[in-house]
């Protein structure tokens, strides 16, 4: 759900499902700095959820804005031909999620 792999070739999700069609790995931080990352960080009690950087750092992200941001990827990989998607998370995928 953070940031996709540096290499996606070296991801084994990556090398399984390429043998068959074509992969495109997204994270819903790419492309983000970490003071815009640093803005999605959960206030008070709110749920979160919790990745690492490409640097090591761990993140929190407030899990609305997760979801948001999944639901944003969602729709931009759609709108670019993608007939699929998968999503690598160790929580649970709320039902509220842009997918058909």
């Amino acid at each position: 759900m953070g940031q996709s792999p540096a290499d996606p070739k070296t991801h084994d999700v990556y090398r399984m499902l390429a043998q068959d069609c074509d992969v495109e790995m997204h994270g819903i931080l790419d492309g983000m700095s970490e003071e815009e990352i640093d803005m999605l960080a959960p206030q008070g009690s709110e749920m979160l959820i919790v990745s690492s950087l490409h640097t090591g750092r761990e993140v929190r992200i407030a899990e609305h804005n997760a979801i948001r941001l999944v639901n944003e990827r969602l729709i931009e990989a759609e709108k670019g031909g993608s007939v699929a998607a998968l999503i690598l998370c160790s929580s649970v995928i709320p039902d509220s999620l842009a997918v058909r």
